[in-house]
């Protein structure tokens, strides 16, 4: 029954924003008292009565076995060595621990398959509970969007790009998951992802992880394989784009964790341009999570998630130069009422989850291009 009711929310607002799209285009103790009786029986001896045991001799008590001889105590046994004591396992070796910040050679791979993260069956998508919570078309606090459900059975998946990216692809006319991958087999859309300080395929606590955006050489399009899709261990250069005024890369998470062989990094800020036709969707993804399987010789990764939020405002000029001059008004309200995250004061979102899904296969970095 809830399958149902999530299949009917979800394609109720996918309609609606299809109508939209479509119409614009311690105590102390006393000692015993001496027993009287035994004074009395004392005093039938005219002798003076015995001295108490204690008195009995006036030399000083006998000292404890411990101290008969004369000579000091033995030391213990942890003394008689008087050299140091051996060092703690821990400290043997004094070499120090590892950082990510001490970046082991690095590997590069090449994005070779990317696509929006789709609803299929009804109800069911990848992506990451971005909020934390899991919410029906009833919850004001994820703006009554139903979230969806992860193909291995996690609630709370949240990805309402699932339900506006056909909305997107019926207006405009065109196929996104086609056009990625034209874009990718041209060489316009190249993203390589960097790991560094990797030193173990299966479980690794402590790697960096870089998008960089990749140029073929030269110009022109890249190598593709028997597939139709790119080849492996090519050459890209790197866009200059890809780093700050500073130097420093855009698009960075430190300290991902591989566990398994299944790696998660993030947040990171994610900025991609979609050529689509003649056009280009923008997508600027904030507090992105990103994870994928590693191959067991670290050669490749597969089942890659990207998931995070799109703010409505910012999404709308993209989407309105991707459609071809639809109506900002039309946009926004469209936009808006699929919107699941980030609730201002008067508990209206502000975001679009989104998920991209992707694997990747080994490539080479190059010389950082010219601008």
């Amino acid at each position: 029954m809830q399958i149902r009711h999530l299949a009917h929310s979800h394609a109720s607002r996918g309609g609606l924003v299809l109508m939209a799209l479509m119409s614009a285009c311690g105590q102390s103790h006393a000692l015993p008292p001496v027993d009287a009786g035994v004074d009395a029986t004392l005093a039938m001896d005219s002798s003076p009565p015995p001295l108490p045991d204690a008195a009995i001799d006036s030399s000083p008590p006998p000292l404890p076995d411990a101290a008969i001889d004369s000579s000091p105590p033995p030391l213990p046994d942890a003394a008689i060595d008087s050299s140091p004591p051996p060092p703690v396992d821990a400290a043997i070796d004094s070499s120090p621990p590892p950082s990510c910040d001490t970046l082991e050679p690095s590997r590069t791979f090449v994005i070779d398959r990317m696509d929006v993260g789709r609803e299929d069956p009804v109800g069911v998508s990848s992506g990451y509970d971005l909020d934390t919570r899991v919410s029906d078309d009833t919850d004001p606090a994820g703006c009554y969007q139903p979230d969806f459900t992860s193909p291995s059975g996690t609630p709370g998946i949240d990805n309402q790009f699932a339900v506006l990216a056909p909305s997107l692809e019926s207006a405009a006319g065109v196929d996104l998951a086609a056009s990625i991958a034209s874009s990718i087999a041209d060489g316009s859309l190249l993203i390589l992802p960097v790991l560094e300080n990797l030193d173990d395929n299966f479980n690794d606590d402590c790697v960096n992880l870089t998008l960089l955006l990749g140029r073929v050489p030269g110009g022109g399009a890249p190598i593709l394989g028997t597939t139709g899709t790119l080849a492996e261990d090519q050459t890209f250069d790197i866009d200059p784009n890809s780093f700050d005024a500073s130097g420093a890369p855009l698009m960075h998470a430190a300290g991902a964790t591989l566990v398994d062989g299944h790696l998660q990094a993030g947040p990171l800020e994610i900025a991609l341009v979609l050529p689509v036709g003649a056009s280009a969707l923008s997508l600027n993804i904030h507090q992105a999570i990103i994870s994928f399987d590693l191959a067991p010789d670290g050669s490749a990764f597969r089942n890659g998630v990207l998931g995070g939020d799109i703010v409505v405002e910012e999404l709308v000029a993209s989407v309105v130069a991707f459609g071809g001059g639809l109506p900002v008004g039309l946009v926004r309200n469209a936009l808006f009422s699929t919107a699941d995250l980030a609730p201002d004061a008067a508990g209206d979102c502000q975001s679009v989850s989104v998920t991209l899904v992707l694997s990747a296969i080994p490539a080479r970095q190059g010389v950082i291009a010219a601008p």
